[in-house]
């Protein structure tokens, strides 16, 4: 059925023209847009800032090795929040409870020869930018932030930090400085991570470095570990056995 002339003129003038109008995003939508783009960028730096600040590697003055002789050992972020070293652990995950053991050795071994032993533990400051970046790391003061109750603790030396590597807090070159440490023995966790980062802290500042292989914890299992281990060995760190530690506390 034809329309009347009247509708087909009013369509030709005012609906057609409408309806092939291309769609036009709005300026304000375009603004929108451009914004949001603009704050992902911004997202993006503040966490790579973030991450580039959290698991950086700090760098000192380098330490006199003629007078600073004596040697200490380093418990790595052994705390609370690691798995009771019971009879279950022992059958669910045989490497943490060895782990625990042979950690332990290593203090009872320093306790006994009046070695200093220095406990490291991993936090973070509550309600701040940073500690989003940081979900599974145990606020400062909390039970989690604790030691391990699996860890000997032989009138525990404990000093806290805020990064990977535990050279960031400054307490820690002061307490090795009125000791006179030149030499560190480490054990800890986790290999991928602190232990890395807090290792290669220590050689920047020239100090003599041994890992004790059998207290050392990788979150990725032991390929991951030995991997980190030769990864040590290159940066200059000495890789030995906890049985060896007689040999070496004494060169």
């Amino acid at each position: 059925m034809e329309l009347p002339p009247g509708v087909t003129a009013y369509r030709r003038a005012l609906i057609l023209p409408i309806a092939r109008k291309p769609k036009q995003i709005p300026e304000v939508h375009e603004f929108v847009m451009v914004a949001m783009g603009l704050f992902l960028v911004y997202l993006g730096l503040v966490f790579y800032n973030q991450f580039t600040y959290l698991h950086g590697v700090t760098r000192g003055e380098k330490i006199d090795g003629k007078t600073m002789s004596k040697d200490a050992l380093l418990v790595i972020d052994i705390q609370s929040s690691f798995p009771q070293a019971d009879e279950r652990l022992r059958v669910k995950s045989p490497s943490a409870y060895q782990f625990i053991q042979h950690v332990n050795t290593a203090i009872d071994y320093f306790n006994r020869r009046g070695g200093d032993i220095v406990y490291i533990a991993q936090v973070k400051e509550a309600g701040t930018l940073r500690s989003l970046f940081m979900p599974h790391i145990p606020v400062q003061g909390s039970k989690e932030a604790a030691l391990s109750p699996n860890l000997h603790q032989h009138q525990p030396q404990i000093i806290t930090k805020l990064r990977a590597d535990a050279f960031s807090n400054p307490e820690l070159r002061r307490h090795l400085d009125q000791r006179q440490v030149g030499k560190l023995f480490i054990t800890g966790m986790a290999a991928e991570v602190c232990v890395d980062f807090t290792i290669q802290g220590a050689i920047n500042r020239g100090y003599q470095v041994y890992v004790i292989r059998e207290g050392i914890f990788a979150l990725l299992g032991e390929e991951s570990k030995e991997k980190r281990l030769r990864k040590y060995a290159a940066l200059g760190a000495k890789i030995i056995s906890g049985a060896e530690l007689p040999k070496y506390d004494s060169e």
